[in-house]
């Protein structure tokens, strides 16, 4: 089973709402399927999905907490989860880190992640700074070699316990 769809409130003026399902972001199928759903919802006059943006924009005649309250139960609710929070920069940032180690996971066959591959690139930064042969160079190459070598250690160890965000 899949997991729903995060949709963010964007932007909200009374009668009309932007949610951004930045996940689903060029997927217009996706997003098509949850504008249909939407439309059918009590007080939706219109909805509009961007793919390009990742967005949905509903106007409507009820309040926005009585729109939120009128996905719950719904054929909406099984395919995305609407909040009135966005993610923190950190979580978007953590899922572009997460997304970009799945690629590298995926490119090469298992065999290099994304703390592999800057490990490496860590070295290779260090070794430059020492060929280069200049003695200020050296203060540099040893940060980065040991930056590379506790990205290393790191690996080894398992992941910190991950809380859930709350959302409205």
């Amino acid at each position: 089973m899949t997991a729903k769809a995060q949709a963010y409130l964007a932007h909200h003026i009374h009668g009309r709402t932007r949610f951004r399902i930045p996940d689903r972001r060029g997927d217009p199928t996706f997003l098509a399927e949850v504008a249909r759903r939407l439309t059918r919802l009590s007080g939706v006059k219109d909805v509009n999905a961007n793919p390009q943006t990742g967005s949905i924009l509903v106007h409507h005649s009820v309040t926005l907490d009585a729109l939120l309250e009128g996905t719950l139960g719904t054929d909406v609710a099984e395919i995305a989860q609407f909040a009135l929070n966005s993610p923190s920069l950190a979580r978007r940032v953590r899922a572009d880190v997460d997304a970009i180690d799945q690629a590298i996971r995926r490119y090469t066959g298992g065999e290099f992640d994304l703390n592999a591959v800057v490990s490496l690139a860590l070295v290779a930064m260090a070794v430059l700074q020492l060929v280069r042969g200049r003695h200020t160079t050296v203060v540099p190459a040893v940060s980065l070699a040991w930056y590379a070598t506790e990205l290393m250690r790191r690996a080894s160890e398992p992941p910190p316990h991950a809380t859930e965000p709350s959302h409205r």
